[in-house]
């Protein structure tokens, strides 16, 4: 797929089309839930920029769009938990994209989104074969999962443990490998776990503060750890 969205974002940004700026990019525009241009994001900037909307991204990865007017408003992209005249919300950029697969195939205007129609209908398909990984069902023998939190999040992330360890590192580094063994992506690791791979300009910014802690593979968690808490509902027995 031409990426000729992410060009004329990263031009409207003021970035270069180099690794670094595009992880600056989409890290700034959904709100980390997403830290590389892919085809998702290409389609969603297509349809926004021919139909006309404007979209916000939230860090538990909703997303709203919001049909661009005169007035349009910052608060008009708030999330208001329903659907309104030009107001869309979607729990996920997927479920946005599936939305919108009858309106671009009855779509009469002079651009044809034949690619994105195709990239959908196969997403739809393979969608169960390529979900994000479900840390209950990486659980083995005598381990639970552990909710905890950041200083810097609002959103409560996860770990897997053994139950009644206070080893913290070993815990984050042994979910790091059971997910991405399992097939888990870099966006699933940042989902679950809350950790990126910074770059090297946020690297050095995390450790002057002294505010990250590192898991390994180049990961680490963006913030201190404030809360770390069994999860009564999920544990392995063996």
């Amino acid at each position: 797929m031409d990426y000729r969205m992410k060009k004329e974002y990263l031009s409207n940004y003021c970035l270069k089309d180099n690794a670094e700026d595009e992880k600056i990019l989409v890290e700034d525009f959904t709100k980390e839930v997403f830290h590389r241009w892919n085809d998702k994001l290409e389609i969603l900037t297509r349809i926004c920029d021919w139909y006309g909307y404007g979209f916000r991204f939230y860090p538990d990865g909703r997303l709203v769009l919001q049909m661009l007017r005169d007035n349009t408003k910052e608060k008009d992209f708030e999330w208001r938990g329903k659907d309104d005249c030009g107001h869309l919300e979607y729990q996920s950029l997927d479920d946005m994209l599936i939305d919108w697969l009858d309106e671009l195939k009855q779509n009469e205007g002079s651009y044809k989104f034949d690619e994105e129609i195709s990239f959908i209908e196969n997403m739809k398909k393979n969608s169960k074969k390529s979900c994000m990984p479900d840390l209950k069902d990486l659980l083995q023998d005598g381990e639970v999962i552990v909710k905890y939190h950041l200083h810097n999040e609002y959103i409560p992330r996860n770990a897997i443990t053994e139950k009644g360890s206070t080893n913290i590192s070993t815990s984050l580094e042994m979910t790091l490998h059971r997910i991405l063994e399992s097939g888990g992506t870099e966006d699933d690791v940042y989902a679950i776990m809350g950790a990126k791979i910074p770059t090297e300009k946020e690297r050095k910014e995390l450790e002057e503060f002294n505010e990250c802690t590192e898991i390994d593979l180049g990961y680490v968690l963006p913030g201190l750890i404030d809360m770390w808490k069994e999860s009564e509902d999920a544990e392995c027995q063996e």
